[in-house]
């Protein structure tokens, strides 16, 4: 089962009029698309609140838990599920309490799809627990964080099973804005099951890599953690992680990298650092041979 977030955001927050423009793109869709429906798909593990505000709505808002589908869903799993909910005019007061809760949480896409509720979340739900390189694994698929680069990973035939006919689908970023998906070439009719090859669950495991960092950093040096905003943090971590892969810095020395190319992003181009990681490049020397020499640069350049 998905385990609640910590209290500390995951990604940066709304724009305070975001629920006007959500509303004002949804009357968009639904012009352009007249046969479609939209939805939200909310990561409820992310954030108890939300699914709170959704019990509270629920009288005018019907919503679909796919960790559990049947007629009395238990509330453990409804508390920490991927969580579908019409998004339609009429209702527009009801889902904005609700999707106020997302604010700093990686848990908010909208689907613009012909099919119904129930017929979305039996597409989706199949996708909630996954055979990943033959062991049983929690697909997060609703975490905005991962959802790029698992729709990246799939093969045309299950890109088409998750998305099946929908018209679009948008994602909040890290940045909290809207990005858009690429749809399939071609439609498909949902999955029985879903599963990952080797291939598959080794690429997604490495995107999650600085993540991982991230979650450890909030731990361990949390004044880090606060020397850049959530979105800008992770992309200097990628771009540690991609100089880590350059000087063969591996296993646990690549989050002690990453925190001083956090500290300091361009260590790398630093004159005084150019022979160790020469040496790194050459394997003439190991990370933990230059390690305190690099948090040395690191330090002394943050401190100027």
């Amino acid at each position: 089962m998905a385990k609640k977030s910590s209290a500390s955001p995951l990604i940066l927050s709304h724009a305070p009029d975001w629920l006007r423009v959500l509303e004002e793109q949804i009357a968009v869709h639904s012009a352009m698309f007249p046969d479609a429906q939209v939805y939200g798909l909310l990561d409820c593990a992310f954030a108890e609140r939300s699914y709170s505000a959704l019990q509270k709505q629920e009288s005018l808002l019907p919503s679909r838990s796919l960790f559990d589908l049947s007629d009395k869903p238990i509330r453990d799993l409804q508390e920490v599920s991927p969580t579908l909910m019409p998004l339609a005019a009429h209702t527009a007061s009801a889902w904005q309490a609700v999707l106020r809760e997302t604010d700093g949480w990686p848990m908010l896409s909208v689907i613009v799809t012909p099919e119904s509720l129930d017929a979305l979340a039996l597409r989706l739900g199949a996708w909630c627990i996954v055979d990943a390189d033959c062991q049983n694994f929690v697909f997060r698929f609703a975490d905005t964080r991962r959802l790029p680069d698992i729709v990246a990973t799939l093969t045309p035939q299950q890109h088409g099973e998750l998305f099946g006919p929908a018209h679009v689908w948008q994602y909040r970023t890290r940045t909290a804005q809207w990005a858009e998906l690429p749809l399939p070439a071609t439609a498909k009719a949902p999955a029985d099951a879903v599963a990952l090859t080797e291939e598959q669950c080794a690429r997604l495991i490495a995107s999650s890599e600085a993540d991982e960092i991230m979650d450890n950093l909030r731990t361990n040096a949390p004044e880090l953690m606060r020397q850049h905003d959530l979105a800008q943090t992770h992309e200097i971590i990628v771009q540690g992680l991609a100089c880590a892969d350059r000087y063969h810095i591996g296993n646990i020395d690549r989050a002690s990298w990453c925190s001083l190319y956090l500290q300091q992003p361009t260590l790398e181009r630093m004159p005084a650092v150019a022979p160790l990681l020469a040496a790194l490049l050459s394997k003439e020397r190991g990370y933990a041979d230059v390690e305190v020499e690099l948090s040395r640069y690191a330090k002394e350049t943050v401190n100027l």
